[in-house]
């Protein structure tokens, strides 16, 4: 009577689980096909005395040619830093009737050595249209100067850097550690001889 409850539970928790993928596999069927158009989105750059601003036009996408504009669907704006991206801009960038979104880059924002960003423009997540991305470089940055005080010996260097006296420290440790090892087994291997 036991196992028949078991083997019960254990099939009823069986479908459950079946019929859980089968509804995320249908869910991502429905909506991948759901997100068919192609769009296009192209970037233009000016400035107005001190601002900076980035306007991007998104269009349909349709057999290799630009189409109508696409209104009504949300860009995101980053620049790309060292491990992730940046985002700038509104929270919600939305296009207008003409397919386009202005948006004001940040004048403090440090760039490589002659001052580039590289501006990242994407569609994520629309409803009709596919996952969409640009990139461009543009030098609208504060020129980064590079020191040599990072290669200099310190505690937050990196290993090669390190301070000698650390370095010492920490080989006369490993040594000891092993001497007093080797001391044991030369001490046991007497012991054995007895």
């Amino acid at each position: 009577m036991k196992a028949d409850y078991l083997f019960r539970a254990f099939f009823k928790s069986m479908s459950r689980l079946i019929f859980c993928i089968i509804l995320f596999f249908l869910f991502s069927v429905q909506y991948s096909q759901g997100q068919e158009k192609k769009a296009i989105i192209r970037l233009h750059f000016s400035e107005d005395g001190v601002k900076k601003y980035i306007t991007a036009q998104v269009n349909e996408f349709e057999n290799d040619s630009i189409g109508d504009p696409v209104s009504e669907i949300d860009l995101y704006f980053y620049v790309e830093r060292t491990f992730s991206l940046l985002p700038i801009g509104d929270i919600f960038n939305t296009t207008e009737e003409n397919g386009e979104v202005k948006i004001e880059f940040p004048s403090d924002l440090p760039g490589d050595s002659v001052g580039n960003v590289k501006i990242i423009v994407k569609i994520l997540e629309a409803d009709e249209y596919t996952d969409t991305e640009v990139q461009k470089t543009i030098n609208w940055g504060k020129v980064t100067r590079f020191s040599n005080e990072q290669a200099k010996r310190s505690l937050w260097a990196a290993g090669a850097n390190a301070p000698i006296s650390l370095l010492l420290l920490t080989n006369l440790l490993i040594l000891t550690v092993w001497g007093i090892i080797v001391y044991i087994i030369y001490k046991l291997v007497q012991i054995s001889k007895l």
